[in-house]
């Protein structure tokens, strides 16, 4: 799915979309967090250069095995942006951690990518938005 079909399938039926975001220091570094809710996508900007960096789409898939559910399959498209394998694995850790099972839309600009400035980030998304 390219950028244009992205946004076109960004559904607006409980207009106004739920809109949260906050400003706070990570390791030092001022870093906002952006989140806006769509009946059918989550829309999430971390960043620490004051502007968006790539922009990833997550699906999350549960497949059922016969049994019992199995783990999730993440499946991450980079849809602005050249391919950062650090800034893709980060975006399957945060969207784990954060127990996201609707599609996302996830704009990453960090100047780190270490599982500590990942699990601050959390913290910060689990305690000042409703994620």
């Amino acid at each position: 799915m390219d950028l244009e079909s992205s946004f076109n399938s960004l559904s607006v039926e409980n207009y106004p979309p739920i809109f949260n975001n906050c400003a706070i220091l990570i390791e030092g570094v001022h870093t906002e967090i952006i989140q806006t809710h769509f009946s059918n996508y989550i829309n999430l900007i971390v960043t620490q250069f004051g502007k968006i960096g790539n922009l990833y789409q997550v699906k999350v898939d549960q497949p059922a095995n016969g049994f019992s559910i199995s783990e999730a399959i993440y499946t991450i498209n980079t849809l602005l942006g050249g391919d950062n394998f650090e800034a893709e694995v980060a975006a399957r850790y945060l969207t784990e951690k954060l127990k996201i099972s609707q599609p996302l839309l996830l704009s990453l600009s960090l100047k780190n990518f270490s599982k500590g400035t990942l699990d601050l980030i959390i913290e910060a998304i689990q305690s000042h938005t409703k994620l």
